[in-house]
């Protein structure tokens, strides 16, 4: 039951008009605000091209190529100490993933003497003592392999943490540092180049 507008009388709710006045009870109808128009490339847009996050860390951009050479030309003692520079940035990346304060230096000591052992100067005086160069430089060589390669899965891990943390789709998580095998043989300088990858894409801004 409801009441009319014209007289208050009470009618049925299946009434159009009042049996006492005659006046119209029906509901007016309701009327529908337009949707406004949306471009229909903006959701496309938006989810190619999403708003880089306010709170991201700043990385240099270095070329693999680069890197490598420069890897080379220092028997490979460029590769610890490019960790070591970046390692504050690592850990602030993911914060429940930090690296070993020990590891990088750890690397580094190991590299220094390998390169040196490898080296035709007796900087050491090793030959006087009967040292087996070939023999030490094997065992350091394997010492330093097994270093980066934990370091280098566990900057892996971190970088893929960061990425599905930034980023709304799961592109550049699933894009950075996705194949085990280049981790293997190239590592820092793969982890280097995933680097590069998030600098791209806006997630890393890009250090000077």
């Amino acid at each position: 039951m409801r009441y009319c507008p014209g007289c208050g009388a009470m009618v049925s709710d299946e009434s159009n008009y009042c049996e006492y006045c005659g006046a119209d009870v029906r509901k007016p109808p309701v009327k529908k605000e337009p949707e406004p128009q949306r471009d229909p490339g903006t959701d496309e847009r938006i989810q190619k091209n999403p708003p880089p996050p306010t709170d991201r860390v700043s990385l240099k951009k270095v070329s693999p190529a680069l890197m490598g050479l420069f890897a080379l030309l220092t028997f490979y003692i460029y590769l610890p100490v490019w960790l070591l520079l970046r390692r504050k940035t690592f850990d602030e990346m993911a914060p429940d993933m930090k690296i070993h304060a020990a590891l990088p230096w750890l690397l580094l000591g190991v590299t220094v003497l390998s390169a040196v052992i490898r080296s035709d100067s007796d900087l050491l005086n090793l030959s006087a003592t009967g040292f087996h160069r070939e023999t030490w430089a094997g065992y350091l060589f394997f010492a330093s392999l097994i270093l980066s390669t934990l370091l280098t899965f566990q900057l892996r891990r971190i970088l893929r943490s960061y990425a599905a943390r930034k980023d709304p789709s799961p592109y550049a998580a699933n894009l950075v540092a996705r194949s085990v095998l280049w981790s293997v043989l190239l590592q820092f300088i793969y982890i280097q180049h995933s680097v590069n990858l998030l600098i791209e894409s806006g997630l890393v801004k890009r250090g000077n």
